[in-house]
């Protein structure tokens, strides 16, 4: 019975946690797999279920963490992004270790463990929430590799953690399939539309864009060692069609915006969100839309946030040359390559399309939404129209609606009452002139007869 608990606790791990190194290629290349490290979630505090982190990995100091680490500046903060501390396990407790780490700082904190093979479970379950940041343990292989790179090199090493969904809750995953290069916007309206639905639902549903591109034919037979058309990046390898025919946008300018996105979801989500809403309207028809789109990025992160999605942007190149710097025209990238695997293993040719719990739907409504989603979570019908009515908000969209229809009512009843006023006003006016006029006529009509009256008296005499 325990081996079969173990057996599925592993299955169920590996399914839903992923621990990647990003770069640099120099030490991803000497470990032996990257792109899926070997991992334990830890039992310790709280555990960042469903969550996505990407960050900086810096050397614990001390490198046991028996002791406060340093603590960095703001300075440091602003350069550095998210910290992730790697720190050696022995010398004290784990417990210990967190605490150290967690006041210098660091987002999360990686334990290099000492045996070779790591354990069926890490840290004790049911434990205290009194650490907040999220603890990974590597095996020792791994781990010494990437201490002895960080010790020799100054080079930045990128991690990227996305955690198990929580096995205890009913959560729903939507993975929304889609590419700035959408001429009809119909991505976009789907985007506003379940905004502050997804925003809401935040505990329920798990929300995850990614970004559909081609791959060029000819290049692939060439095996990408040449460079390609103004559609493409690396080789051939990644390409998009172009989006405004002969405007001045291209489909490499897509594929980079697509790639600026992943950086800015992997960073903050938030942040996703506000730039996605604002870009259509500021830099869809910029003529140069990297430094629209650059600004756009200013406005609505913080300086922390700005810096970490530039050098996840720049460090995801995987430089294939001896140059100083990398040819997005021709070099890998690591994580438009992650991207195209997975869409490769869906077969996605077309966007935009939306998985929920991993079964496609092109039916982009809210309204059938929220049908699939009860559907997953075994709601009744009743129960599905509580379930959300408890949970609406009024949006910011709904709530202007909601007012040009008041101030529309308003304003026909306005319109009404000053027409009933001016036809009173006329029909009295009327009633005036006709009751007038018929007085007139009356006198007239008496002056004729004594008139007449007057000339018979005159005719008798």
């Amino acid at each position: 019975m325990i081996s079969t608990s173990v057996f599925l606790f592993l299955c169920l791990h590996l399914a839903f946690s992923k621990l990647s190194l990003i770069a640099p290629e120099a030490l991803t290349s000497r470990l032996r797999s990257a792109d899926k490290l070997d991992h334990r979630v830890g039992y310790f505090g709280k555990i960042h279920y469903g969550a996505h982190l990407f960050g900086h990995l810096k050397l614990g100091t001390p490198i046991d963490a028996c002791q406060s680490t340093n603590v960095p500046s703001e300075q440091d903060f602003l350069k550095q992004g998210n910290v992730i501390a790697i720190v050696r396990r022995g010398g004290c407790s784990d417990k210990t270790k967190l605490f150290n780490v967690e006041k210098s700082g660091a987002k999360m904190v990686i334990f290099v463990d000492d045996q070779d093979f790591l354990p069926d479970l890490f840290g004790e379950q049911n434990n205290s929430e009194e650490v907040i940041i999220p603890s990974i343990l590597i095996s020792k292989p791994d781990g010494e590799r990437i201490i002895e790179f960080l010790q020799k090199q100054s080079k930045s090493i990128f991690i990227s953690m996305s955690f198990p969904t929580d096995s205890k809750k009913a959560t729903i995953e939507l993975d929304f399939w889609m590419s700035s290069s959408d001429k009809k916007r119909v991505s976009f309206a789907f985007l506003k539309e379940i905004k502050d639905f997804i925003q809401d639902n935040s505990d329920t549903i798990i929300f995850t864009p990614h970004y559909i591109t081609w791959t060029c034919g000819v290049c692939r037979v060439h095996n990408f060692d040449k460079p390609a058309n103004s559609e493409c990046l690396s080789g051939g390898r990644y390409c998009a069609p172009d989006p405004d025919f002969k405007g001045p946008r291209l489909g490499r300018d897509v594929v980079l915006e697509d790639l600026r996105r992943m950086c800015i979801w992997t960073v903050d989500n938030n942040v996703w969100w506000e730039y996605v809403m604002k870009f259509e309207d500021r830099c869809l028809s910029s003529p140069n839309l990297n430094e629209c789109s650059i600004q756009l990025l200013k406005d609505v992160s913080q300086a922390d946030q700005l810096n970490a999605v530039l050098e996840c942007f720049d460090e995801s190149f995987i430089k294939s040359s001896n140059e100083a710097q990398v040819d997005p025209s021709m070099d890998d990238n690591t994580l438009l390559h992650q991207e195209k695997e997975l869409q490769t293993d869906l077969e996605i040719i077309s966007f935009p399309i939306l998985y929920i719990n991993q079964q496609s739907t092109k039916n982009l409504q809210l309204s059938n939404l929220n049908h699939l989603i009860c559907k997953e979570l075994k709601l009744s019908k009743t129960q599905c129209s509580t379930y959300f009515s408890k949970r609406h908000h009024i949006s910011q969209s709904e709530l202007i609606s909601l007012m040009i229809i008041i101030t529309s009512i308003v304003f026909i009843i306005f319109l009404l009452r000053v027409c009933s006023k001016r036809i009173a006003t006329w029909d009295s006016k009327s009633l005036s002139l006709e009751a007038n006029n018929q007085v007139n006529k009356y006198f007239r009509l008496q002056t004729l007869q004594d008139d007449n009256s007057n000339n018979a008296s005159d005719s008798i005499e």
